[in-house]
């Protein structure tokens, strides 16, 4: 049975979540505190999974809670429910909340936020995986932007102006966006010089995207391993990204799917730039450990961290609260027979683009061993097999190397995305 604890200052606030999460009861252990001193005080007699606590309260906020848990209770999972947008407190509690909820939360959008993260953890987490997490410092956090975003997105009538407007608040992301806009790589024939039209000609599809990478991981630039670079490292998951989406839709109408489709093929590798960039040192291990064993990347790290990226990127995704697809994009991309196939899949034009760039590049890095180079998937033809889709292997194929070789209006947006 999992252990939550909710923490509010106003007592009708948690009298109201009692009577939501009543049905819960036979699932979830449960407590309800009115401060985070108290919190802290239950904490220390008993063990929680998930904390959810409000953001303003007197003494001590949401934000500084959470930072204490952190420090704490590294392994316990992280949400903020607030009807409070105060940007600075926001700012304070980025790198120790895993999720921010919005009040007035329904009671389906709270219990499913809640068991995705925990089973979740259950699904990929060991206890190696759970203490590797807790050593990382330097994890990130999902951008408040890109929350407020989802967030506008879910209303009916949202416009331009209004995504525009939250948009820019942060104005190194504005300029950001406005200079993808206006690079070679998006090929628009106009100017573009408002965040209005930035989101009209661009579509949120590369919006969410640019937020997402930038804001989370664009921090991370000391990275190096073996000649794979920031840099190369970005133009490898845009190419993975734009031809997961243009597999998708080859093969659905649904533009949801291809969205997924591209925002995980855009982060399927960043358990790698977690690794990395946290433990440069035993990377280089992994790396040797392949060139030496002749074992593939993914055993190389399960046997020197105790998980590989897959696990890494999947588990700081699911605490994110993204769309269950993609955590199973990132997870699964090497060997998606592990997962449950059942049909097309954002995992399967993931695995699918990730494999056969592979088979493109590999031509012009003979001399390098597989996995070594970019984190390519060797293709699962079983796989493909069960879904019933092999069939459209040649189809795909043909349509995924064209993405392969040199971009250079690519190389233009990844610039982009690197830290001034």
């Amino acid at each position: 049975m999992k252990r939550i604890l909710f923490v509010d200052d106003e007592v009708f606030v948690l009298d109201g979540l009692k009577r939501m999460l009543r049905r819960m009861r036979t699932q979830w252990d449960m407590d309800f505190v009115e401060s985070g001193e108290a919190s802290l005080e239950l904490m220390a007699q008993k063990e929680f999974d998930v904390v959810v606590s409000d953001m303003r309260m007197p003494n001590m906020n949401g934000a500084e809670l959470l930072n204490e848990i952190k420090d704490r209770y590294p392994n316990t999972i992280r949400f903020i429910l607030s009807g409070y947008s105060d940007k600075d407190l926001i700012l304070k509690s980025l790198d120790s909340t895993h999720q921010y909820l919005a009040k007035p939360c329904d009671p389906e959008t709270l219990k499913t936020r809640i068991l995705r993260a925990t089973s979740l953890q259950e699904s990929i987490s060991n206890d190696a995986l759970k203490n590797l997490i807790s050593q990382l410092g330097e994890l990130p956090s999902l951008p408040s932007l890109y929350q407020e975003i989802l967030s506008l997105l879910r209303s009916p009538d949202v416009s331009s102006d209004r995504l525009s407007d939250a948009i820019k608040k942060d104005i190194g992301m504005t300029a950001k966006i406005l200079k993808f806009s206006n690079s070679g790589y998006v090929g628009l024939k106009r100017k573009i010089s408002s965040m209005v039209d930035a989101v009209s000609y661009l579509g949120m599809d590369y919006i969410r995207s640019i937020i997402l990478t930038i804001g989370a991981f664009g921090r991370l630039k000391q990275f190096r391993i073996d000649g794979l670079t920031i840099d190369n490292f970005w133009d490898n998951s845009l190419k993975v990204a734009e031809a997961a989406k243009a597999v998708s839709i080859s093969q659905t109408s649904s533009r949801n799917m291809a969205e997924e489709a591209y925002v995980g093929g855009l982060l399927h590798a960043c358990g790698k730039l977690i690794l990395s960039a946290n433990f440069p040192a035993k990377y280089v291990e992994v790396n040797q450990m392949v060139l030496e064993e002749g074992i593939s990347q993914l055993d190389a790290e399960v046997k020197i961290f105790g998980a590989h990226h897959g696990q890494v990127g999947a588990y700081l995704l699911g605490l994110w609260g993204l769309a269950g697809p993609i955590v199973e994009a990132v997870h699964w991309y090497h060997n998606p027979s592990n997962s449950i196939p059942v049909d097309f899949q954002p995992l399967t034009a993931v695995h699918v683009s990730s494999a056969l760039l592979f088979e493109v590049g590999e031509e012009d890095n003979a001399d390098k061993p597989k996995d070594h180079l970019f984190l390519h998937a060797e293709l699962d033809p079983d796989y493909l097999e069960k879904i019933g889709l092999l069939s459209r292997l040649e189809d795909w194929r043909f349509l995924v190397n064209s993405y392969q070789r040199p971009n250079e209006e690519r190389q233009q947006l990844v610039a982009g995305m690197l830290v001034d």
